[in-house]
């Protein structure tokens, strides 16, 4: 079976730390199938089109515009994947599939006119949630038609499968497939549990839909009550630096530490760690860091809302509204409580759930029976 990929986000030479969770999707297939990826985008910046190769195979068409001029992303776009798709109609593709379906989809009533393989999409963006922000209604209808032609659809989460076909007000054929957790990294090491200490742990890429403010002044008032407990927050991004300031500012900084960017390795060590990961956020559709943890054994401490709803049960964490007082009586349950959670047991769930292998025989399972269709 060969498959054809074209992708609005991709991790290409110019984008490198782009949407590795695609990627990361697209290789599990490799055991079934043979894939052809394209990645396909328009980026704000100064004008230029980049085109070339990715270590993996893949290829990229990267066409940087100095204005958001949303109608002219969706016709580029459009043109692009039609030179894809003509650059590739002897190729023999058995489906040809999708990955984030705005704006390169615009106009997918063309593509399916004139392509006679099966389409699907494959989605990951939290921008259906929310309406895209979108004021204008011509811009709003235009995505919403993507999803009028009955084309199956795959998102992470049945909570992003239910937000687009609100927001697209139809129906079509939804699966649900998690991301996939590097478990070769993030898994359950015996010598590294901490049977003495209390260890609070948040790792994240620190913007908005994240709440890390709302944790801190919780921790404010925790730290207060109860001595020997120890909060570690690592990552980056845009909320950093207001991170450290409002750390300051509450004098946290004798029960927590502030470890800035992390890799792999540093996170999966101090998941082990850890008493129970905390992730508090507005919404997520569905949150790697989350299942990261639950793979290391991690009982995990998370926001009751969009994907990490599906992730988290009693046996393996504590979902909380995102209210100090829910937060902290979750953070004094799991002092109180922590050998309730097995970890071991947690990480044989979350491992078997989310590792490469299984995802991709989960994958190549719903494109078979797609294309089968």
């Amino acid at each position: 079976m060969k498959i054809l990929h074209i992708a609005n986000w991709y991790p290409s030479r110019p984008t490198p730390f782009s949407a590795y969770w695609i990627r990361n999707h697209i290789k599990s297939l490799s055991d079934h199938v043979s894939n052809k990826i394209y990645h396909i985008e328009i980026r704000k910046g100064s004008l230029k089109i980049l085109v070339g190769k990715n270590g993996d195979g893949s290829s990229y068409y990267l066409v940087y515009f100095p204005t958001e001029i949303w109608r002219l992303y969706e016709v580029i776009g459009f043109v692009f994947v039609l030179l894809v798709v003509i650059r590739n109609s002897k190729r023999e593709f058995d489906a040809i599939n999708f990955h984030i379906a705005y704006p390169n989809c615009t106009y997918l009533k063309i593509i399916k006119k004139l392509v006679n393989k099966p389409l699907i999409i494959t989605e990951h963006w939290s921008a259906y949630h929310y309406d895209f922000n979108i004021k204008n209604p011509q811009k709003r209808k235009r995505i919403q038609n993507i999803f009028h032609h009955n084309i199956p659809v795959i998102t992470v989460s049945r909570s992003l499968l239910e937000d687009i076909q609100r927001f697209s007000k139809t129906s079509f054929p939804g699966f649900i497939i998690p991301n996939i957790v590097n478990t070769d990294i993030f898994t359950y090491h015996d010598n590294l549990q901490n049977q003495d200490k209390v260890i609070f742990f948040a790792v994240s890429q620190w913007k908005w839909p994240k709440n890390p403010f709302l944790l801190l002044k919780v921790w404010k008032t925790l730290q207060d009550k109860k001595k020997n407990i120890h909060l570690i927050i690592g990552g980056y991004g845009p909320q950093w630096r207001e991170m450290v300031k409002l750390s300051e500012e509450l004098g946290l900084l004798d029960s927590i530490e502030l470890r800035g960017k992390m890799d792999q390795q540093q996170i999966a060590y101090e998941m082990n760690r850890a008493t129970a990961f905390i992730h508090i956020s507005e919404y997520e559709t569905f949150s790697v860091v989350c299942a990261e943890a639950l793979c290391c054994g991690t009982p995990v401490i998370a926001s009751n809302v969009g994907g990490i709803k599906e992730l988290i049960d009693d046996q393996n964490g504590i979902l909380v509204e995102n209210e100090e007082i829910r937060i902290l009586e979750a953070l004094d349950y799991i002092i109180k409580n922590k050998k309730l959670f097995k970890k071991e047991d947690i990480c044989t769930t979350a491992i078997n759930t989310y590792n490469e292998k299984n995802i991709g025989n989960q994958y190549y399972e719903i494109i078979r029976e797609i294309i089968d269709k």
